[in-house]
């Protein structure tokens, strides 16, 4: 550590000693907050309101984020860092960046500030009670949108005092769904050629249509499964693989994933299963032929599903273990392909797990617990390298698979 480092953070300790003394702040926090800011380099921070928006209806929720930029111009987000104020709690309240306006009349001003260290902000913001007159609805292109690409839809509210807002918690609907769906957060996935009217609405104010126009442009759909694989994919029963759906154009549009609008199908679930974001899943052994489909085409990827023939117990520390040790064991499967495979059930299926250290090879100096941490005890006096012998059973369907490891402990590492 140079030596201007050191300068910095022993003046950033110092200062916080400092300020904990004077606000009664737990010390150790304020140490661990300067010493952060010293080895950040932090020159400034500064509020920010999503959509820049400043003016709140009653009982709306909001989010604001607080940013640090470094003397070299670069900047981290601190939202979960700073001490967040307003000052006016009942008109407005705010924690971790999450803001809520309260019930008030008229128009009240309120200062949302943030501290960190020897740094703050502000930001003015208001509650206003004026009423919701108009919604306007927009699309953000009025060109055509190729079909089964994605597009957006904002709003913004205008009220009684004149005001213009961005507005949240609307409900968006689309008039031809078979055409063009859309989420709460305006996100709209196109899923055939023709023409939707989008709307918004909230607390029964409806904005005008705004037209969307899906062009009939998509000629062909491929499917890629792991490693961009296309034709065919394997999946490890148990495990699961993202499927990805591309888009391929008849106007010069780029090929562009087209996953999230295609429906998904598999022919063969007892194999394996597909869900609507594509998430491949392996069920038995065997294959499945797996159809993605948007716009009247379809793709599709052969998927085989492979079981296994054994297990295995993997100690993932390297060296042996001493008294104290606390390590998470994993538990593989080894492939009908002769390969071990990548998911570990110690995490995705440990209620199918029973650990054991049988009795006489190593009970007395380690514990393992159901779901597979291993436990050298504390009081264990290891004065030579010994072992530890830890056995595992696993159920998977109709089979059931049975391993051990020895693991080394010793009076050091």
């Amino acid at each position: 550590m140079n030596s201007s480092l050191w300068k910095r953070l022993a003046l950033a300790a110092l200062g916080a000693l400092m300020i904990s003394g004077c606000s009664g702040e737990d010390e150790s926090e304020s140490l661990e907050r300067a010493v952060v800011i010293a080895r950040e380099n932090v020159a400034s921070i500064a509020l920010q309101s999503a959509n820049d928006k400043t003016i709140f209806a009653p009982g709306e929720a909001w989010e604001f984020s607080a940013l640090a930029t470094r003397k070299d111009g670069t900047t981290f987000d601190v939202t979960s860092r700073v001490e967040w104020r307003s000052s006016d709690s009942s008109a407005a309240r705010i924690t971790g960046g999450k803001f809520t306006a309260g019930q008030t009349d008229g128009v009240i001003p309120v200062t949302i500030s943030a501290n960190w260290g020897q740094f703050n902000a502000a930001l003015e913001v208001s509650v206003s009670n004026a009423a919701l007159v108009s919604i306007s609805a927009a699309l953000a292109s009025a060109d055509p949108v190729n079909e089964c690409l994605s597009t957006r839809a904002t709003a913004s509210g205008n009220y009684s005092d004149g005001t213009s807002r961005p507005l949240n918690g609307l409900q968006w609907t689309s008039s031809a769904p078979e055409v063009a769906t859309i989420d709460e957060n305006g996100t709209i996935l196109t899923r055939a050629a023709g023409g939707s009217d989008i709307t918004a609405s909230l607390g029964g104010v409806v904005s005008a249509p705004a037209p969307l126009a899906v062009s009939d442009t998509l000629s062909g759909i491929t499917v890629a499964g792991q490693g961009g694989s296309t034709g065919t994919t394997t999946v490890q029963v148990g495990g699961s693989v993202n499927l990805t759906a591309t888009g391929i154009f008849s106007n010069g549009t780029p090929s562009q994933p087209i996953t999230p609008s295609v429906n998904w199908s598999t022919a063969n679930q007892a194999a394996a299963t597909v869900d609507s974001a594509g998430v491949l899943k392996g069920i038995a052994p065997g294959t499945a032929e797996i159809t993605a489909s948007c716009g009247g085409l379809e793709g599709t990827v052969s998927a085989n599903a492979i079981g296994i023939n054994d297990i295995v117990i993997v100690n993932p520390r390297t060296g042996n273990l001493v008294a104290g040790d606390r390590v998470e064991l994993e538990l593989y499967g080894v492939l009908s392909n002769g390969e071990r495979g990548t998911v570990d059930f110690a995490d995705t299926d440990r209620e199918e797990i029973t650990w054991q250290i049988p009795q006489g090879e190593g009970d007395t100096i380690a514990t393992i617990d159901r779901d597979g941490f291993l436990e050298i005890n504390t009081l264990t006096n290891i004065t030579a390298l010994t072992s530890v012998r830890v056995n595992a059973q696993y159920i998977q369907g109709n089979q059931t698979f049975n391993t051990s490891l020895l693991i080394q402990v010793g009076p050091t590492r």
